[in-house]
Order: structure tokens, then C-alpha cells, then sequence
């Protein structure tokens, strides 16, 4: 059974309730507190203690069984498979404004996007580059006509995933869009406090570009290590990875 003194909070937002019930019952799993093999309460209990409906903790507990973090036989209740059992990979419920949070996203993109480059610097082909071209332009012209560019930003990162032919590499980026707009939304507003940041940005993408280009996969990797930490300092993040060791591009 849940220990009784667990601080569950009562959800009084009305929007995506069982995804909040979801999300704190699944990192009750990850930190230990249902044991794998332990039957979690049952509906009317966790619906009583979360403040909420058994049709939320239905929908809550459906998705820690699609996730692989329960299981159920009929007739006796959602057994705790643990956090070893998980099938997804998960974002949703990362803190935009967690520096810490953050910095480890950044470091995730920095490992995914550098090898990202890297194949897509051997892979790509002719309609690879005009794509690529494209948004790099599109991104200027945002910049010139006072917009943030964070679109044709998503589209040129995601455009060199798709160059890779890999669908993982593909379906991952896919995946991490929600989060990667978040966080190159957050830069371009910084970078559009100073006036000089913009085009230092703009030539960052386009380092990338060219070793792309060029089909030099070091150059290509190494040309996002320096553009994601660069990117990150401008969020006053201060990765502690060995990632990229790479000065940063400063302003002139």
C-alpha cells in the first residue's frame, strides 16, 4: 500500500488532469516510493486523494500502462512494474524555467544534433542543401523584419536530422520539437536584447551549413557543439559537460 503520509497535492487546475496525476504517480515510481511488484491504491482511493475524478485516474493510470510503468489483470487492480519498465521517452514535463533542467536539454541536443550534423555532413544531397538554404534565409529575413525566427530556426536543425536518413535519429527529433522551439524561442529573445547578437547567430547556422556542404562531418559536429553552447550561454546556462571545448563566438 502508499504510505499514508505521502504529500499528494490536490489538483485544482482543470486542464490535462490525468497527465499531472500521470506524471506525479510516475516519478513516485522513478525515486522508489511504489515498489515494483506493489499494488498501487485503487481508483476511488487515489481519485479521493488527488481531488479528482475516477475518470482522470482511469486516464491517468492508462498512460503509466502504455508507458510500461503498470501493469493490470483484470480483477486485481495495477501492479508497479518500476522504472526499468518504461517504453517512453518522455519531455513533457521538463521546467522551461529549471536552469539545471535546461542545461541537461542542452547537453541531450549537443550529443543528438552534433552526430545529427556529423551523418547528415555525409548523407545529404542536392535537395538537402536547398532546403537548408532556404531556412537559413527565412531566418534572416525574420531577423530583418523584426521577428524571432524561431520557425525556419526548428525547420533548419530539424532539416539536418532528416538529412541523416536515419527515421530514429528522425522520429527523435521529431519528438524533441515541442522542447527544441521552447528553447531556441528563449535564445533569439536574448539574442534580440543586443544588437550585434543577431548576425552572430546567423553565422553560427551558416558554419553549419557550409560543413554540411562541404561534406565535412568534424566540421559539421563541431560547428553545433560551438552554436549549442553558445546558445546556452546566451540562456546564462553553464554546462559542465566535456562535450564541446570549443571557445565560444563572441560579438565583435
Amino acid at each position: 500500500m502508499v504510505n499514508d503520509d505521502l504529500n499528494i497535492p490536490v489538483i485544482k487546475q482543470p486542464s490535462r488532469l490525468p497527465d499531472t496525476v500521470a506524471n506525479f504517480l510516475g516519478k513516485e515510481i522513478e525515486k522508489g516510493t511504489f515498489q515494483a511488484g506493489e499494488k498501487i491504491p485503487s481508483e476511488s482511493v487515489l481519485a479521493e486523494r488527488f481531488g479528482v475524478s475516477r475518470t482522470v485516474i482511469r486516464e491517468a493510470l492508462a498512460k503509466l500502462k502504455h508507458d510500461g510503468l503498470l501493469k493490470s489483470k483484470q480483477g486485481s487492480g495495477a501492479t508497479v512494474v518500476g522504472p526499468e519498465g518504461t517504453k517512453t521517452f518522455r519531455l513533457d514535463d521538463i521546467d522551461g524555467n529549471d536552469p539545471v533542467a535546461l542545461g541537461y536539454l542542452f547537453e541531450l541536443r549537443m550529443v543528438l544534433e552534433g552526430s545529427a550534423a556529423y551523418l547528415a555532413a555525409e548523407r545529404r544531397n542536392n535537395n538537402d542543401i536547398e532546403k537548408l538554404e532556404k531556412h537559413l534565409l527565412n531566418m534572416a529575413n525574420a531577423v530583418r523584419q523584426g521577428k524571432d525566427g524561431t520557425v525556419p530556426d526548428t525547420e533548419f536543425h530539424q532539416s539536418i536530422a532528416y538529412a541523416t536518413r536515419n527515421p530514429y535519429l528522425q522520429a527523435l527529433m521529431r519528438l524533441m520539437t515541442g522542447k527544441l522551439q521552447i528553447l531556441i524561442r528563449q535564445a533569439r529573445s536574448h539574442t534580440s536584447l543586443a544588437p550585434d547578437l543577431p548576425a552572430v547567430v546567423q553565422k553560427e547556422h551558416e558554419a553549419i551549413f557550409k560543413a554540411i556542404n562541404l561534406k565535412d562531418p568534424n566540421a559539421a559536429r563541431q560547428a553545433v557543439h560551438i552554436h549549442l553552447r553558445n546558445a546556452s550561454k546566451r540562456l546564462g546556462l553553464n554546462l559542465a559537460t566535456g562535450i564541446a571545448s570549443e571557445d565560444p563566438v563572441s560579438p565583435s
